[in-house]
């Protein structure tokens, strides 16, 4: 039985899930006309941050076509079997992990869905949940990825805080000991004592015995 020939998807979008924030749209795209796997319609970035608050990019790589060669066809079998992992070495040693683009495709200028937001920061937390209904007609649009990115960012923020909040209350505690130790030790060096000053009998025993001079005789 013969080997089942690999078919081109023609309309498969890519995932990058991290991307250095110094790698510009104009490089991913030049990247993938290089390795002439297709041309890129546009690419979208959106910025996150993980849980150490180092920033970078996801990539989301939308084509105009793809390339028709056994080596496109190929990395698309790699992209598109779960137990595979798709690779763009794109400045050796540093390469990509390439998935399929599970989100739904938007066509350039075709609106997309977007939710409304309070601007108030506190209510960021509650755009996840499926519940939520917000009908101030004042609010501003924005992309669902944009609003979780923003929580993501104010999570991770909030989190640095606590723990510089924690360092500083560490100090404040230790300064406010110290100082207290530094004030009871001036109070006993300035304690009042019963001094008497020494007399000459206290230290002879015995008040001095003066001569009285002699006068010489004429």
């Amino acid at each position: 039985m013969s080997a089942v020939q690999p078919i081109l998807v023609e309309n498969l979008s890519l995932f990058i899930p991290r991307v250095f924030t110094n790698i510009t749209k104009s490089r991913i795209r030049h990247i993938f006309k290089k390795f002439n796997i297709g041309e890129v319609d546009h690419i979208d970035l959106v910025n996150r941050m993980d849980k150490n608050g180092t920033v970078y990019n996801n990539a989301y790589i939308h084509f105009k076509y793809w390339i028709q060669d056994h080596q496109t066809m190929t990395l698309q079998q790699k992209i598109l079997n779960p137990n595979e992992e798709a690779r763009i070495v794109y400045d050796d040693p540093y390469y990509w992990v390439i998935l399929n683009n599970t989100g739904t495709y938007h066509a350039p200028g075709a609106p997309k869905k977007r939710v409304n937001i309070e601007s108030t920061a506190d209510n960021l937390s509650e755009l996840t949940s499926h519940d939520n209904h917000i009908s101030n007609a004042n609010c501003e649009l924005v992309s669902v990825d944009y609003v979780i990115s923003l929580e993501r960012a104010n999570k991770a923020l909030t989190e640095k805080c606590q723990l510089y909040e924690s360092s500083v209350n560490y100090w404040m505690n230790l300064c406010h000991e110290l100082r207290n130790q530094n004030d009871d030790r001036l109070e006993q060096d300035n304690e009042p004592t019963n001094f008497t000053p020494l007399t000459i009998e206290d230290l002879t025993g015995e008040a001095p015995v003066i001569e009285k001079p002699q006068l010489a005789r004429t």
